[in-house]
């Protein structure tokens, strides 16, 4: 059976990177600084240094966590509250628990794309504010955001593929 080590020691260099690129570059930011842009890469939204570092900080280390939670609580729970493709198959006693161990590793995965999107958000905000005015590189934020839809669309095709395939066909 995989273990979830890699995915956690991924997640867990993802964090400390992100940790510090946000703490270092928060040295050379304004203390008002733009943090909403229009589709012309115009700033239109502003707020302090201090509420901006407290969002990101949330966005990139704490919703993550959750990510990381989340398939931790599914070994508590009956398996009528989960709802995955054939249920009954991978929550039997004999597979319940590499189910749970697969859930855990795909959904580290998941933290480490979460985590990665917020690390590539401080840096588009963070460049935009080096600016003067403040100007966000055309499509960067948009190609940002494209990868990570397609990263996140193929992260829930395979998971369901996987619970897909392998269960052995009814027999009539």
């Amino acid at each position: 059976m995989k273990t979830w080590r890699f995915p956690a020691f991924t997640l867990a260099i993802l964090y400390m990177a992100f940790l510090g690129f946000v703490a270092k570059s928060s040295l050379s930011l304004p203390p008002q600084m733009a943090s909403h842009f229009n589709a012309a890469g115009e700033a239109d939204g502003w707020m302090s240094t201090e509420a901006y570092l407290r969002f990101i900080a949330l966005f990139g280390a704490g919703l993550p966590l959750l990510w990381v939670v989340i398939p931790q609580t599914f070994r508590y729970l009956p398996a009528q509250f989960l709802n995955l493709p054939n249920r009954d198959y991978w929550l039997a006693p004999e597979r319940r628990e590499a189910t749970e161990s697969y859930l855990i590793r795909h959904f580290l995965w998941f933290g480490s794309m979460q985590v990665g999107l917020a690390g590539g958000i401080h840096l588009v905000v963070y460049q935009a504010n080096q600016n003067s005015p403040a100007r966000m590189p055309g499509g960067l934020m948009l190609t940002l955001l494209g990868l990570f839809l397609v990263g996140a669309g193929l992260w829930a095709m395979t998971m369901i593929r996987y619970f897909q395939r392998g269960v052995p066909a009814a027999r009539g």
